[in-house]
């Protein structure tokens, strides 16, 4: 784990705001890191914020006791070091952070009086709270105590307003950078040949559905390229036997963008409860419908026909008439192509940036301001 990051010089700008942002950066590279380290870019570039960084990453994948009590220490060390210099602090984690760290750094906020917003990734946290109960329950319902708490989708958003209508909740999408240049070209005159897979590399996200679809693929130019972290128990091994598909390591962040642009479709029938995976984010940037499987919010991002295919999960036979489909029918594919890049759009890492400042002043003002915050 990385020593916190030092203050950006305050710009002249007398009304810039210091803003804490305590989470984990990559490596690993997955979805919740390359989003923290993303937001943490863009802010680290405006000249209304000033950034700082705790990241709370662990130095090697294995799990150790010891290891996660020294790493605690040492983030409340930092902790205390940088709250009395901040102006609202933001805490960045899925369900094992919210519920192991969250209660600990709402009483620590509390105590420097430093306004708190918590940003939860992912779209389980409502499973997670009904078979919950003593001690994380009330992790989760101190945690939602926070000055606001940023939820990935709109599911959420309608499960806790329901269920802990006191807490500010708002919803706070998963986001990318989109530009024009990111966009790909649908070659015209042709269906789609060459597909995706970029993820981590296991059964959970639907790996043995693509081996199997990859048989009934119709054109001998048709293939499917795979890219990311080998987990629970696949190997390269898992791809000898199959012509189609092939395994070709992990990416780094900056280089799944250009990567992408070498596609036609993107791959994800998974079978766990998916919040808004940035793959299908990114695919929209860079012009690319997705398959993809009806699993947690996936439905409120890719729409059937229009962005993308929708699947019911672990259904080799509908993964491979989707990807047929597309194949077979050029024009259907140029409109889910068309439509994919005019849904990018909705996830702008800008936007959510600018969002982000948005309610870091929020509340700040309310603290300053109790009636504001209804207090």
């Amino acid at each position: 784990m990385s020593d916190e990051t030092p203050d950006r010089q305050r710009p002249d700008n007398a009304k810039a705001i210091h803003i804490l942002m305590i989470g984990a950066l990559p490596p690993p590279y997955g979805g919740t890191t390359v989003l923290f380290q993303q937001l943490a870019n863009e802010l680290s570039e405006r000249t209304d914020v000033v950034v700082s960084v705790i990241d709370t990453s662990r130095a090697t994948h294995k799990k150790s006791l010891f290891r996660d009590a020294v790493q605690m220490l040492r983030v409340i060390g930092r902790l205390m070091r940088a709250l009395p210099r901040a102006d609202v602090a933001t805490f960045h984690s899925s369900t094992p952070g919210t519920v192991g760290f969250g209660p600990l750094l709402v009483f620590l906020c509390k105590l420097f009086r430093v306004p708190l917003a918590v940003r939860e990734f992912g779209n389980a946290l409502d499973l997670d709270y009904e078979e919950m109960s003593g001690f994380f329950k009330w992790a989760i319902k101190t945690v939602f105590r926070a000055d606001r708490v940023l939820l990935e989708t709109k599911s959420l958003m309608k499960y806790f307003e329901k269920t802990l209508p006191e807490a500010k909740c708002e919803w706070y999408s998963n986001s990318r950078e989109i530009s024009t240049a990111t966009a790909a070209t649908a070659a015209t005159g042709r269906g789609a040949r060459r597909f995706v897979f970029m993820g981590h590399v296991k059964a959970d996200k639907g790996l043995n559905e693509i081996l199997a679809a990859s048989e009934a693929l119709p054109f001998e130019s048709c293939k499917i390229d795979v890219y990311g972290s080998l987990l629970d128990g696949f190997t390269e091994k898992n791809f000898e036997n199959s012509p189609r598909v092939k395994y070709h390591g992990e990416l780094t962040s900056e280089k799944v963008m250009p990567t992408l642009r070498q596609y036609d479709v993107v791959l994800l029938p998974t079978h766990l409860r998916e919040g808004y995976p940035g793959t299908i984010i990114e695919a929209y940037a860079a012009g690319l419908p997705v398959i993809a499987t009806r699993c947690g919010a996936i439905d409120e991002i890719v729409e059937d026909g229009v962005t993308g295919l929708l699947i019911n999960p672990r259904d080799a036979d509908a993964l491979a008439e989707a990807m047929c489909k597309l194949s077979k029918d050029p024009e259907f594919f140029r409109r889910l192509s068309e439509g994919a890049l005019l849904r990018a759009h909705d996830f702008s890492s800008t936007v959510w940036t600018q969002r982000f400042v948005e309610i870091c002043n929020d509340i700040i003002t309310e603290r300053k301001s109790p009636e504001l915050s209804g207090a």
